[in-house]
């Protein structure tokens, strides 16, 4: 069991630095133009692959066990890395940047703190997903619950709440194109994915109906995906490379602290106020601080036209 969480410890290190490389790959390999697009068509392969594989893994492990799964999962990350060699990219070195060994982590976390200040709608992405981690926590630890005691479907039902979102993910790509579309500005069109995704989870733990649970599942895949795609093409398409590093390290900082944060809070409000108030007091603030930054985001832009 000790070997067990060293090891997932170190693949949940690994997947972090995997996802953000990706993330970089993608700006400097894509036009800009082509970022939306190529986000959403990776958002659908995983959707389908997350509703595929358990299913495939599940009849091969029946056929003929761990040892063929163990083997096909070797080989298929070795044809990953082989793809990934493959890709016409190579990094060049600064010329400012030395050569020799240096502690860099607080400078490096000034810098991405510096970079995102330059930038409102980036700033909004960090300071919001304080609270989406915190309800992310509180879905993850109240599902059972929900599903057992509220819906009366037992505690298996959460099965229904992953195939929903997988639906509401394949539906995701068609909002952000219709967003990329439309003439808001960039932080205007996350705050309303935002809001949309909060109301989604507070409708989520406020209804003892299983059809409106459903479709609040459905509504959660929908904008959670949807602002996932949206915030990962605005952070490829307006971070400079130099510093895409740091800001992606310290949003994945504040993703972890708030997802601690909610873990901690999750069980103690449900015994003081129930899932369905839980939800409504921390919807609540992330709503309101939301709008706050959206407004504080356009004053400062109308401040700048006008100097």
């Amino acid at each position: 069991m000790l070997l067990a969480y060293v090891l997932i410890f170190v693949l949940q290190g690994t997947s972090d630095v995997d996802n953000m490389a990706q993330m970089g790959l993608m700006s400097e390999l894509l036009d800009k133009s082509d970022l939306m697009d190529a986000n959403n068509l990776f958002s659908v392969i995983g959707t389908v692959i997350l509703l595929v594989g358990p299913g495939v893994g599940g009849v091969l492990y029946s056929v003929s066990g761990t040892q063929v799964l163990y083997l096909m999962d070797a080989v298929t990350f070795l044809v990953a890395a082989a793809l990934m060699w493959r890709l016409p990219y190579a990094y060049h070195k600064k010329e400012d940047e030395a050569d020799k060994a240096e502690f860099t982590l607080f400078r490096f976390a000034k810098e991405g703190i510096a970079a995102v200040r330059k930038m409102p709608v980036v700033m909004v992405v960090m300071l919001t997903s304080v609270f989406f981690g915190i309800l992310g926590r509180f879905y993850e630890i109240d599902k059972i619950y929900v599903a057992d005691q509220i819906l009366a479907i037992g505690a298996g039902g959460i099965v229904y709440f992953t195939y929903a979102m997988a639906i509401g993910s394949l539906l995701a790509p068609a909002v952000t194109k219709l967003l990329s579309k439309s003439k808001l500005d960039d932080v205007a069109k996350y705050a309303l994915l935002s809001i949309l995704l909060i109301g989604s989870f507070v409708l989520w733990g406020n209804t003892p109906v299983f059809a409106v649970s459903f479709a609040a599942n459905v509504l959660i895949g929908v904008f959670n995906t949807g602002s996932s795609i949206f915030v990962n093409t605005i952070l490829q398409s307006r971070v400079e490379r130099d510093v895409f590093g740091r800001v992606m390290a310290l949003r994945q900082i504040v993703v972890v602290l708030s997802a601690v944060v909610g873990i901690v809070a999750a069980p103690v409000l449900v015994e003081l106020v129930g899932v369905g108030y839980s939800m409504i007091g921390v919807g609540l603030l992330a709503v309101l601080f939301v709008v706050y930054l959206l407004v504080a985001a356009h004053g400062k832009s109308a401040a700048r036209k006008t100097a």
